[in-house]
């Protein structure tokens, strides 16, 4: 007659590979969840880049596009104009009649909050524009400068903190 003890290892080895499964799988989860994570924020990074993209390639103020006629020489500034010329900060947004995607100014952009969706689900955009200090680009300036700021926010139900992109616009 043989005793227990094969059956006690048997049990031993089954509990001890139970764990060994449970903490691969355990390890699998977790890489993929890391995964689709890193693949989200790597959308909602390139959709607020192309937010900036946009603006960018938009004239620094109105008044460098045609825009207020009372300088005489619309879009033409002269050094004593600059920067007093310049939108007043509490107007920074689109004019009347402007509308996203048909802004023709870096500032039109100032409150600008849309949604952009894709394979990873709808993206919330929310864009700030204001004057910054040029000796400290992160300081509203809170009056006119040669420096604007752009601040593109990104978030994403899947996302737990939302992605800030910053960029500086200067005049000159």
């Amino acid at each position: 007659m043989t005793d227990y003890s094969d059956i006690l290892f048997m049990m031993a080895a089954m509990v001890l590979f139970s764990i060994l499964v449970n903490n691969a799988n355990r390890s699998f989860v977790r890489n993929t969840v890391m995964d689709v994570e890193t693949q989200i924020e790597y959308n909602a990074i390139s959709l607020g880049q192309s937010v900036i993209e946009e603006a960018r390639n938009r004239a620094f103020d109105e008044v460098a596009v045609g825009g207020g006629s009372e300088l005489g020489n619309p879009g033409l500034l002269t050094p004593a104009q600059i920067p007093s010329a310049f939108t007043p900060p509490v107007d920074l947004g689109p004019e009347t009649g402007e509308s996203y995607p048909d802004f023709n100014d870096f500032d039109d952009f100032n409150g600008l909050a849309i949604t952009r969706s894709n394979g990873f689900g709808d993206f919330d955009i929310a864009v700030q524009v204001f004057f910054v200090d040029p000796a400290n680009s992160t300081v509203n300036a809170g009056t006119r400068t040669t420096m604007k700021r752009m601040e593109v926010t990104i978030s994403h139900e899947s996302m737990s903190n939302t992605v800030t992109l910053s960029y500086l616009r200067s005049y000159f």
